[in-house]
C-alpha cells in the first residue's frame, strides 16, 4: 500500500470516529440557538454537549498520539501519558482497562504500536470486557489482550497484523492494524496474535 493511501485511510478512520461526538456538539448548539428555550431543555443540553465536547477531546488526542508525527514528544514517551490516552479514549465505555506495563517510558513506535493494537483489541470487545496492557521492559516485550463475552477481530485487521495484507481503501476500521504492523517491520519488532482460549484474543509485541 502507498503511504498516500494509508494516510487517507487513517484520516478517513479519524473522521469516522469523530462524527458522532461531533454531530452530537452540532445538535446540541442548534437546539440552544433556537427561541424559547426554558431552563429545563438548558439542563438538558448541556451535559450532552459537555460529554460529547470530551469524547471529542479525548479522541483527537489519541489520534494525535497513534497517527501523529508526534512532534511535542522525544524519542521515548511517558508510559503514564500512553496509559491516560487510553483511559480517556475509553472513559464511558463497556471497557475496562487493566494497566500491568512496568515500563518508566515507551519508544514511541513502540507506544504507536501498542495504541493501535489497543484501539483494534477495545473495538473487538462487541459487548464490553477486559482490555489487558502487561509487559516486563526487561523481557523488552508486551502484550495487549481483549478478553470479553463475544470478542471479534474483523478479517481485515486479522490479515493485517498476521500477514501484513493491506486493506481495501473502503475498510477505514482496519487503518490501525495495518499501520501497527508497518511499524513493527519497519522497527524489526515480532507481531503475533493468539487466541489462548473462547473470549480471549492477545497481541504480543517482541523488540527483536
Amino acid at each position: 500500500m502507498k503511504d498516500t493511501d494509508l494516510a487517507a485511510l487513517l484520516c478517513s478512520k479519524l473522521c469516522h470516529d469523530l462524527v458522532s461526538p461531533v454531530g452530537a456538539l452540532s445538535n446540541g448548539v442548534e437546539l440552544l440557538s433556537e427561541d424559547g428555550q426554558d431552563a429545563s431543555m438548558v439542563e438538558q443540553v448541556v451535559p450532552l454537549l459537555e460529554s460529547s465536547a470530551q469524547q471529542t477531546a479525548n479522541r483527537l488526542h489519541f489520534f494525535r498520539l497513534a497517527f501523529g508525527a508526534g512532534a511535542a514528544f522525544g524519542a521515548r514517551i511517558d508510559a503514564r501519558e500512553v496509559q491516560a490516552t487510553l483511559d480517556r479514549l475509553f472513559a464511558g465505555s463497556k471497557v475496562d482497562l487493566v494497566w500491568q506495563l512496568d515500563w518508566a517510558t515507551i519508544e514511541k513506535d513502540q507506544a504507536k504500536i501498542l495504541l493501535n493494537l489497543a484501539i483494534i483489541a477495545g473495538e473487538g470487545l462487541l459487548r464490553g470486557g477486559r482490555l489487558t496492557i502487561r509487559g516486563r521492559e526487561a523481557a523488552a516485550s508486551l502484550t495487549i489482550e481483549a478478553e470479553g463475552a463475544r470478542v471479534l477481530i474483523a478479517p481485515a485487521s486479522r490479515a493485517a497484523i498476521e500477514r501484513g495484507q493491506a486493506p481495501s481503501l473502503e475498510d477505514a476500521r482496519a487503518a490501525p492494524a495495518y499501520l501497527a504492523r508497518r511499524i513493527a517491520d519497519e522497527i524489526g519488532a515480532r507481531l503475533d496474535m493468539v487466541e489462548p482460549a473462547d473470549g480471549r484474543i492477545a497481541f504480543t509485541v517482541t523488540v527483536l
